[in-house]
């Protein structure tokens, strides 16, 4: 009996488990993932232009002698750790200018759909190369950007010029292991955000929004208001977990999928206003579209349909 028992619940998670990576789903799926992430590949290239005297001119602080001097002291093969970056054998701020803009028009390329997995690679490496010259100064979104790339690289979808072509074979097992996988990458960037959170006493005590505002990491709060509206600081900050917490649980049922979807888009909101990560936030809403497919629109039209 307690074979037959644990039998049917290997079967069920083995058939869960394959639906879930190898049920063959939309490519216009991922050909939306790959533009909408393009484009933050774009915005990204291109607001480190304002930046490349202060990072790489004469006197700025990421050039190759200075970098070399300051972490040389402490880790003899540091530049192993960051050698995925053709531009360590240039100096100067031209070499990062023209790589930047090879990197934004790339960027354009991808979203448009020419040149397949190819071009998605390339991107990818592009951009690790200027995320590894950049050392220290990356920030959140790079790392969720390039692995979301990653995923792409197995299958882009469909070329916004051949888009019409691909209703005769709409769908890809490719596909839906690409799509599985940006769903639970997003799930976990909010289940880590959320552990991170509830391991600072700060979100327990309901002061963190504050903190946010007085450590110069919120440009949206204010300290003056919200030093004088301690229900409302508290209040917000204790909206920020639950928000998190619901979306996470609403993510998982197809049939609460879309009222989580909602959540995760006022968690991106928060990270995006709340915490001045605008790239990571809307990189974290795009990801939150791979739960949109043909399913869960047919689960929003059948509700409709029952109202």
């Amino acid at each position: 009996m307690i074979a037959r028992y644990l039998r049917m619940i290997s079967q069920r998670f083995q058939g869960v488990w394959e639906r879930w990576w190898f049920e063959p789903a939309s490519r216009i799926v991922t050909a939306r993932l790959r533009v909408l992430l393009a484009l933050v590949a774009a915005l990204w290239f291109a607001s480190h232009l304002r930046q490349t005297t202060w990072y790489f001119g004469e006197s700025g602080w990421l050039r190759n002698e200075l970098v070399d001097q300051l972490i040389s002291q402490t880790q003899e093969d540091w530049r192993s750790n960051f050698a995925w970056s053709p531009l360590w054998f240039f100096e100067g701020e031209t070499a990062v200018v023209i790589y930047i803009y090879i990197g934004l028009l790339w960027s354009l390329v991808v979203g448009a759909g020419v040149g397949g997995r190819f071009a998605v690679a390339g991107l990818w490496l592009w951009i690790i190369g200027l995320c590894h010259r950049l050392a220290w100064a990356a920030s959140t979104v790079e790392p969720v950007l390039a692995a979301l790339l990653g995923y792409l690289i197995f299958e882009p979808g469909a070329s916004m010029f051949t888009i019409r072509s691909t209703k005769n074979r709409p769908v890809s097992w490719q596909a839906a292991i690409v799509i599985s996988a940006t769903r639970a990458h997003c799930w976990l960037l909010i289940a880590t955000g959320l552990a991170s959170q509830l391991a600072n006493p700060t979100w327990w005590q309901g002061d963190a929004v504050w903190w946010l505002a007085a450590t110069g990491r919120s440009n949206l709060l204010a300290t003056d208001w919200l030093r004088d509206n301690v229900l409302l600081m508290n209040g917000l900050t204790h909206l920020i977990v639950m928000v998190e917490l619901a979306a996470l649980i609403l993510l998982i049922p197809m049939s609460t999928r879309p009222i989580g979807v909602m959540f995760g888009l006022l968690v991106g909101c928060s990270y995006a206003l709340l915490a001045d990560q605008f790239l990571y936030g809307v990189t974290l809403a795009i990801s939150l579209t791979a739960f949109c497919d043909e399913k869960l629109v047919q689960v929003i039209s059948q509700t409709n349909t029952t109202r």
